[in-house]
């Protein structure tokens, strides 16, 4: 059986058509592009713009959420993040804000359907811890940070190319 790799899809392309999507607790909704979906796990990836002054009040999600920032920056419980780096929050982790004053665009993960909790209901633990990518030869989604790249490779061939971010599927 041949490995089939998907193809690069261009983020920046991808960008300037976003779908406005409704988040429960925010001021504002988010542009959106569903890169790819788990029909089983219910596990997704998207493209997504926050827009200036974007704000989400308190609460949890159900599943674990990984986060690369490719521009803008997202502040989340305090501590900011911004293009170039990732993030992940544990599943429950309580987030007391999120913010993104100046918008931002990012590539975020689920590793389930995405219910969220209002207020404050949640675990104890931290709400955002840095990420750099999974290792690992599942299948997996990659992000060129640099080409403003993404792809899900069902089969992986090996490992990664250099300054390509990886998340596994699924993740922890």
């Amino acid at each position: 059986m041949d490995n089939v790799v998907d193809e690069w899809a261009d983020l920046k392309e991808l960008a300037t058509n976003l779908a406005s999507t409704s988040v429960p607790d925010s001021n504002l909704p988010l542009l959106t592009s569903l890169l790819h979906a788990d029909p089983v796990t219910r596990a997704s990836c998207l493209l997504v713009e926050f827009p200036p002054r974007w704000k989400r009040t308190s609460g949890n999600y159900s599943c674990a959420e990984h986060a690369l920032v490719l521009r803008g920056s997202v502040i989340l419980d305090g501590e900011e993040w911004s293009a170039g780096h990732g993030f992940v929050v544990p599943p429950g982790a309580l987030r007391t804000e999120t913010f993104s004053p100046d918008g931002a665009l990012v590539v975020a993960w689920f590793g389930g359907a995405p219910r969220w909790t209002s207020a404050a209901i949640g675990g104890e633990s931290k709400s955002g811890l840095a990420w750099n990518g999974d290792q690992g030869a599942t299948r997996r989604d990659e992000v060129d940070m640099q080409g403003w790249r993404w792809r899900h490779v069902p089969q992986p061939t090996g490992q990664p190319e250099s300054g390509i971010i990886t998340y596994q599927w699924p993740s922890s």
